[in-house]
């Protein structure tokens, strides 16, 4: 069940994890086990009664030991039945998901959120779906593995061996690892998200070791040091989720809509070398900054066409309630303008760049550091260049592309702005709210806009 998942004797090729429609689905792992430990991701009762109807409806030998438990909860369940299985107990990662209604043709704003809702069904909307649609409802069933084989390959990731609740912590991750990698093949690779950041963020030993020299550094206590790097990884990470990916990009299209055509002209050349770059290694988008349409636009071409969202970088002053926080949740990392001096804070950016190099996310930041107030290019900025360029060197992953992008509009909905800050008065802070204002100040005008991208460069 680990990252690389294993058959009775180890490891076995990723990819065996499987997408069942409900009414026809085999939980069961193939062969024969004499002890298997359900793990359950299951968001509440009536999931976890469904996944448990269907192990039961199916059966795997006679004599075998068949244990459920459900992920997310206490761990200690889990914890005594990882003590308990002997070495060769199986176990085996499942999860339920609820497909989507086709939605054919454009639609608004209000409908596309509506739409969140129905594709999100609480409840009561499942049981209709049960009885109604039944097709709607798969059984996930993740990558497996021996007990035995995750303890070895707990023993590889920290470089010591680990029993309790770090082993039933380690346990959990790497099953919810192996679903979500199923379920992205049942929704689509838009929905490659970074989850259980923090436990992994911390699992390295040399990050770990860092803050300590940090602690020795400064004579703090490196419990207390550990504990603010915690609370600044929490401030500046994106926590995705299907759910605010679908709704952030419902609200994008409707920004960029509300000034220029809902179709934005791309080289379908161009992007095809892109998907096939962004299937086989990491990307990091570099773009001109124009307006605060750029980035929007970008990921609403690559979303429309079933491709992971790079995460992007923001100021912390965007990172405010409502449309601020939704972003947080939908790929925007957030930043303080300035951290040279804080070594706590400058450790955990550049270990959580490591982690999303090293889990292979796309990427997205303006390389001039700032939008352009005169519609042409600035001088760039290298310090998120450097910062993921000393990943590379740090993780030795050298494949990471850079992909230059340039978007182009008929019409810049900033120009207004540009205007009177030519006239010399004072800039304006911008927040979320701002930032939408400003995109739906044009009007509609039946304006074009165009994403291109220029010749990309490897790392090695």
């Amino acid at each position: 069940m680990t990252a690389r998942a294993a058959d009775a004797g180890g490891e076995m090729p990723a990819g065996v994890g499987s997408v069942q429609a409900l009414q026809d689905a085999n939980p069961w792992p193939d062969g024969g086990h004499r002890a298997v430990l359900f793990l359950l991701d299951a968001e509440d009762d009536q999931e976890r009664v469904l996944l448990e109807e269907r192990i039961r409806a199916r059966s795997l030998d006679a004599g075998a030991r068949v244990e459920t438990v459900v992920l997310g909860d206490d761990d200690g369940a889990l914890r005594r039945l990882l003590a308990e299985l002997p070495g060769d107990a199986w176990l085996q990662p499942l999860r339920l998901i609820w497909l989507p209604k086709p939605r054919p043709g454009a639609s608004s704003l209000v409908q596309d959120l509506i739409a969140l809702g129905i594709e999100n069904p609480g409840p009561r909307r499942r049981r209709r779906i049960l009885a109604e649609e039944p097709e709607r409802v798969r059984v996930l069933r993740g990558d497996g593995a021996r007990i035995d084989a995750v303890r070895a390959d707990a023993l590889r990731s920290w470089g010591e061996a680990v029993e309790g609740d770090a082993l039933a912590a380690f346990v959990r991750r790497q099953a919810l690892v192996v679903l979500d990698r199923v379920e992205r093949n049942a929704r689509g690779a838009r929905y490659k998200v970074p989850r259980l950041l923090p436990e992994d963020v911390f699992a390295n030993r040399e990050f770990r070791t860092r803050l300590w020299q940090v602690a020795q550094e400064a004579d703090r206590d490196p419990a207390e040091v550990e504990s603010e790097a915690a609370t600044y990884l929490q401030e500046m990470a994106a926590t995705q989720t299907p759910l605010t990916l679908d709704a952030l990009v419902a609200i994008m299209r409707a920004m960029y809509t509300a000034s220029h055509d809902r179709e934005i002209d791309v080289v379908e050349t161009q992007l095809a070398e892109v998907q096939e770059l962004i299937r086989t290694r990491p990307v990091a988008f570099v773009m001109s900054h124009k307006s605060m349409l750029d980035s929007i636009a970008l990921q609403c071409v690559l979303f429309d066409r079933n491709q992971p969202m790079p995460l992007t970088f923001g100021g912390i002053n965007l990172n405010t309630p409502g449309i601020g926080a939704l972003a947080k949740r939908a790929g925007v990392i957030f930043l303080r303008r300035s951290f040279q001096d804080n070594e706590v804070y400058k450790s955990v950016f550049r270990r959580y760049i490591d982690y999303l190099i090293e889990k292979r996310f796309s990427l997205l930041w303006a390389l001039e550091g700032t939008r352009s107030r005169t519609g042409k290019l600035l001088p760039p900025r290298y310090g998120l260049f450097n910062y993921v360029v000393e990943a590379i060197l740090r993780t030795g992953i050298g494949n990471v592309t850079f992909v230059p992008v340039n978007i182009t509009y008929d019409q810049v909905p900033e120009v207004g702005d540009y205007v009177v800050e030519q006239q010399g008065r004072e800039k304006k802070p911008r927040g979320p709210a701002g930032s939408c204002a400003s995109s739906a100040n044009v009007g509609r005008t039946g304006a074009s806009s165009c994403v291109s991208v220029r010749r990309s460069y490897s790392a090695t």
